[in-house]
């Protein structure tokens, strides 16, 4: 628990991202990164990233999914997410 605590250190602390997207602006780099998830992955990966119209992408590390995010392999577009918000996702997917 303390990776993802330290990992997402720093995140909310402008405020702008975290606003950009809907996030209410809490600060929580976690609420962040779950607010994102639902804004840009759930609709196709499903709850915890299960799996829907997409493949599942619960239990890959958080290389991949950055990875992932970055390339947008297959169907999925490249860069819905960028920089420390990208950062965020793959470290929430990868913790889930």
């Amino acid at each position: 628990m303390l990776i993802i605590t330290f990992s997402f250190i720093g995140l909310g602390a402008g405020g702008e991202d975290a606003d950009d997207n809907g996030d209410s602006g809490s600060g929580d780099p976690v609420e962040m990164a779950d607010a994102l998830f639902e804004d840009n992955c759930l609709s196709c990966h499903g709850d915890n990233g299960a799996g829907g119209s997409a493949p599942p992408i619960a239990g890959m590390d958080a290389e991949a999914v950055l990875q992932a995010i970055e390339e947008g392999p297959g169907m999925m577009p490249a860069d819905l997410v960028t920089g420390e918000e990208a950062e965020a996702v793959a470290e929430y997917v990868a913790n889930q």
